[in-house]
């Protein structure tokens, strides 16, 4: 086989080989491992290599590691379950639009497969291979029994007349073949065989072997009942030719009689000599003493070693020293290679001594530790060669961007193994698993988003949420974000009112803007009124453009509590420009002090202030040499999931990604319906409209209760506690709020209670030519408005908590779909919309549900009670409570 054919360039994704068995698997691993990085699948142990991941095949069906892939391979092994786990391994290939290679050997149950694999997927391939030959392994079949016997015992049995035909193919034959067969130039064809074009029976095969080994004999033996029968080859790529020279391939393979080894034992001189000297025998026992702690003392010192070097790596890490922490992660991984080889003749004695369990346990540590150090290595690297692009010290930003997301793959593939082993991570991994866990999910857009192949501009929205809005705050500024070749190009921050002061059209504003604010116009400040951001960016980015001139590839948006997160990592930062220093204390005291006390429109006095606070943070960020990477990625991938940061892409392959991951604090409702599903969703989005920042001064929490009553009908509860801190000064008062329950698509709210009291629920009334006629008197109750999205129906009121006071407001709900009992079991599945802007709150819940039922399986620690089961926790992101309940 032509070796151009394999891989003539670095692969971008990496390749997934799925082989239970493992040999044929480690073979191509290895084949393949200098060019493109293997995820390697299988119940065999490997040792390990650079660009090899081994993933092991612990459960019944193998586990397909989160990644995309460009190449997959399975080694079918005549096994059900990898069989059964077909369909999934042809799913994930149409995900990933990748080459699916199925191998499997030549025989009548292979057919079936064949032609349902090649149906099913257009760029699915099948390898079809004869009986294997090795030295290596000994396959289970006839050919390489052959060998074994005409090398031990000097005589080959054949099975019956010895016309029983094979399809003989050398072992490293197949490997080659299997490589050209999905990397080969040939596009087009679906049906590789990897064997002879012509059968050669057993007795030809016994011939050859017996001509190689002269002397063997050759002999007749009944034909075993499982033999499987076999068919012939169909049409389809002969990857090995028209001829394949069996003598010449198995000669390759230099059989050797093996006529034992005749040990003769010779009494050394020194037993003879019974006058041995005291000197001998102490020299004797030192030596046999040396050589037993040899082992131990050893696989100690080089552990150490390797633990010492891992903590360097933290450090380095911490620090942001990314080449030390390279160097340091390779020392480590070197020491706990070397350990685990001197760990073996260990074993050895602890398996004569008794003590293999300990042993085992603490070889058990040095392969973490070996893994942990590999992990770490690869962070590093991907550290190192983001900075040189970053800085601007890439000769070829596109070469090290690329590098950095390899090597950050590989630290995420073996996140995901320690995972799915059950395994706990060191301190290094731990501090950014969720920031991983983010990457992991988001680093096929990192090219597009960062500008590497061409430059990319994005909306910063600056948002207030000590003036809350449903989207985050009140967006008193906005940046313009250049990003090019994966650094940022420029930066300049706006005050909002610059943009707005510029509009020439008319663009309607939200209900409760125009009647409660009475502002007739909507701007680009007020364009964050949806609770679902994904509507925000649009009408921000569409403002933008229409106010600016200014068109964007993207929106994100930050709020005060990402930029105290930050101070919490690096500190104090000093503002020389107004000689402050600025905490995560006095952050909000500050910046209302700076930015938008006595501030007015066409003042520069708050895009000043954050533009001074910003390169202060960014001074800080590139100088402090004390400070923790590690903590502080930790702090934004706190922020990322408590919506202190949200993000929007016009790209829509892009934005999918973000939707379904929660990171644009979408409405989006990714669970779909079926009969013995209760698809329960709540949430809250509150708009201070009392212009102010009192929201720093506001307390809630939230406690629901959930019936499903003897007939299926499901209610609920919610009961929402606001209290006031403010003592009405500045910036506080009176917290005057347009509050939205969101609830399932068509829900009914029965009654609402304030402070005790229920309220008279009326329609609200919404258009302007109404409410705005001078002699508009408003409808005596609660006026409600209610507004539906795709999967959610929004209720929509004004109250207010007065300064120093609290406020209870009381929800009685009814969801439209009933639950029919007549299943055996069901599923309770609560979603739960945390507001971008609103810290954390506490949450109690509880859900009671017929007598015939009980909880069978959770997805939170539930506390039981005699009518029901019960919840309690802080919402800080987005939650989902899943409950099924079956009969007793």
């Amino acid at each position: 086989m032509n070796p151009a054919l394999i891989v003539e360039k670095k692969q971008e994704y990496p390749i997934l080989i799925v082989d239970k068995v493992g040999f044929l698997g480690e073979k191509i691993a290895e084949k393949l491992k200098n060019e493109v990085l293997i995820v390697f699948v299988s119940k065999k142990e490997i040792a390990p290599a650079e660009n090899v991941i081994h993933i092991p095949f612990l459960n019944k069906f193998p586990t397909i590691p989160d990644n995309i892939y460009s190449h997959i391979i399975v080694i079918d092994d005549n096994d059900q379950a990898t069989r059964e786990a077909l369909p999934s391994f042809i799913r994930k290939a149409q995900t990933d639009k990748a080459l699916l290679l199925f191998a499997m050997e030549l025989s009548i149950e292979n057919e079936k497969i064949k032609n349902l694999l090649i149906n099913s997927y257009p760029l699915a391939k099948i390898a079809i291979y004869g009986e294997i030959i090795s030295r290596e392994v000994r396959f289970n079949n006839y050919l390489n029994k052959f060998i074994y016997q005409a090398e031990n015992e000097g005589r080959i049995e054949v099975p019956g007349d010895g016309m029983q035909t094979t399809y003989p193919v050398l072992m490293e034959d197949l490997v080659n073949g299997l490589l050209e067969s999905i990397f080969g130039t040939n596009k087009q064809e679906k049906i590789y065989y990897i064997l002879p074009k012509d059968s050669v029976p057993l007795l030809t095969f016994a011939h050859i072997v017996q001509k190689i080994i002269p002397g063997v004999l050759v002999d007749f033996v009944s034909v075993e009942k499982d033999v499987k029968e076999k068919i012939k080859p169909g049409a389809g790529r002969y990857v090995l030719g028209d001829s394949y020279k069996l003598e010449q391939k198995v000669r390759s393979l230099e059989l050797k009689e093996n006529k034992g080894i005749n040990v003769k034992t010779e009494k050394s001189s020194f037993i003879k000599n019974k006058k041995i000297s005291a000197f001998v025998k102490a020299w004797i026992f030192l030596s046999i003493l040396f050589i037993f702690l040899l082992p131990i003392v050893s696989t100690l010192s080089f552990s150490l070693f390797g633990y010492e070097a891992l903590k360097i790596t933290k450090s380095n890490l911490e620090k942001g020293n990314s080449k030390e922490a390279v160097l340091s992660a390779i020392s480590a991984n070197n020491f706990f290679k070397l350990s685990s080889e001197t760990v073996k003749p260990l074993i050895l004695q602890a398996n004569i001594l008794g003590q293999n369990k300990l042993v085992n346990i603490f070889a058990a540590e040095i392969n973490k530790g070996k893994d942990i150090s590999f992990a770490a290595m690869s962070l590093a690297k991907a550290a190192d060669s983001y900075k040189k692009v970053y800085y601007g010290k890439s000769i070829i930003p596109e070469f090290d961007f690329n590098d950095s997301l390899s090597n950050l793959r590989q630290a995420i593939i073996f996140v995901q193994k320690q995972e799915a082993k059950g395994e706990d991570f060191d301190e290094i991994i731990n501090k950014s698993t969720s920031l991983i866990s983010f990457a992991s999910s988001t680093i096929d857009t990192w090219s597009d988003i960062l500008g590497i192949n061409e430059k990319k501009t994005y909306l910063v929205l600056f948002q207030n949420n000590m003036e809350l809005r449903p989207g985050g705050g009140f967006i008193g500024s906005y940046g313009i974000l250049t990003l090019e070749k994966g650094r940022i190009n420029n930066f300049v921050i706006h005050d909002v009112y610059d943009a707005d002061g510029q509009l020439k059209v008319h663009v309607e504003p939200p209900f409760a803007i125009r009647r409660f604010l009475k502002i007739p116009h909507l701007y680009l400040r007020d364009s964050n009124f949806d609770p679902d951001f994904t509507i925000n960016a649009a009408k921000a980015a569409m403002f933008l453009n229409l106010e600016v001139n200014q068109k964007v590839n993207g929106v994100l948006a930050v709020d005060l509590n990402f930029v105290k997160n930050i101070l919490e990592q690096i500190g104090s930062v000093y503002i020389s420009d107004y000689n402050e220093k600025v905490d995560s204390q006095n952050l909000f005291t500050l910046t209302e002090t700076h930015a938008e006390k006595n501030s007015f429109p066409g003042s520069t006095q708050k895009k000043d202030f954050l533009r001074s606070l910003f390169n202060a943070i960014a001074k800080e960020l590139t100088e402090n040499k004390n400070l923790s990477y590690l903590n502080l990625g930790k702090a934004v991938s706190t922020s990322i999931d408590q919506k202190s940061v949200l993000f929007a892409f016009d790209k829509k392959s892009v934005q999918n990604i973000f939707t379904f991951n929660g990171w644009s604090s979408s409405l989006w409702d990714s669970r779909q319906e079926r009969p013995s599903l209760i698809k329960d969703y709540f949430g809250i989005s509150e708009a201070n409209i009392g212009v102010n920042k009192v929201n720093y001064f506001i307390k809630r929490s939230i406690s629901q209760n959930i019936n499903i009553s003897a007939d299926g009908q499901v209610s609920g509860v919610a009961t929402i506690f606001y209290k006031n801190t403010s003592d009405g000064s500045w910036p506080g008062g009176d917290y005057t709020n347009y509050l939205r329950i969101i609830l399932p698509l068509n829900s009914e709210i029965n009654s609402i209670e304030i402070d005790g009291e229920k309220q008279l629920l009326v329609n609200a009334v919404t258009d302007p030519l109404i409410y705005e006629l001078k002699k508009f008197n408003s409808p005596k109750g609660l006026e409600i408005e209610k507004v539906q999205t795709k999967d959610q129906i929004l209720f929509g009121f004004l109250t207010s908590v007065q300064t120093g006071k609290l406020k209870t407001i009381k929800i009685n709900y009814t969801l439209s779909k009933k639950i029919s009992f007549a299943w055996p079991d069901f599923t309770y599945d609560l979603k739960i919309y945390k507001q971008p802007g609103i810290d954390s709150y506490p949450y109690a819940f509880l859900l009671t549900y017929p007598k015939e039922f009980n909880i069978v399986d959770s997805s939170e620690k539930i506390n039981k009670r005699s009518n029901g089961v019960s919840y309690s926790g802080q919402i800080d992101a987005d939650k989902n409570i899943i409950l099924k309940l079956g009969k007793k």
